[in-house]
């Protein structure tokens, strides 16, 4: 099975069309993804994604959600708990490792490597194509919807995305080379690191 997974990354609006989904067999939205193309899966966690669509202003994805037990979602869809989610994991990366040890996270409720794991359950090798996928520091996501990601989420959330990334999976989006390097392993994660360091104060 093919699948595309729509983050909602400012660059999702640029490379992915509608008339793009006849080349998938699946389409996993991430949270306002959903708002802004039709998908067949949302993920997500936070309430101010679902009310709209619950109040009819954006359309709800055509199988079902991905999120956790505290959210409520209409009856005629299909609901997935977040796999990745209060469940005991082996953490063979250093970079959760570190995560564990610095933090002690050791669970993960970000909607977008939840989507991913359940977009590799149900490729079964089959490619994913991630789409909106741009670690952009910036305030507005591709919706315009404030409280985009910071510098340390992104060091905080990507040790777990690289934990369901596989050979068969292809950013299609303005992420940063390293970044792409380190998620084929081509890359030492203290690069990614330096990209996010904060900038160097002026005298």
């Amino acid at each position: 099975m093919n699948i595309a997974v729509l983050a909602c990354g400012p660059s999702l609006t640029k490379l992915w069309t509608v008339e793009r989904s006849a080349d998938y067999d699946l389409i996993v939205g991430v949270n306002t993804a959903g708002w802004l193309f039709p998908v067949d899966w949302l993920a997500f966690t936070d309430t101010h994604i679902i009310d709209p669509i619950r109040a009819g202003v954006h359309a709800q994805p055509l199988i079902g959600y991905i999120t956790n037990k505290g959210q409520a979602v209409p009856s005629d869809r299909a609901r997935l708990l977040l796999p990745l989610y209060h469940r005991d994991l082996d953490f063979l990366t250093p970079e959760l490792r570190k995560l564990a040890e610095s933090q002690g996270m050791t669970e993960c409720a970000y909607t977008f490597p939840n989507a991913l794991h359940v977009a590799q359950q149900w490729a079964d090798g089959g490619k994913i194509d991630v789409f909106g996928f741009d670690c952009a520091m910036q305030q507005k996501d591709a919706a315009g919807q404030d409280g985009y990601h910071s510098r340390k989420r992104w060091l905080t959330e990507l040790p777990w995305i690289k934990s369901q990334w596989r050979p068969n999976c292809t950013a299609i989006s303005y992420v940063n080379p390293i970044i792409a390097n380190w998620l084929d392993d081509r890359a030492a994660w203290s690069c990614v690191e330096a990209l996010f360091a904060p900038p160097a104060r002026t005298p």
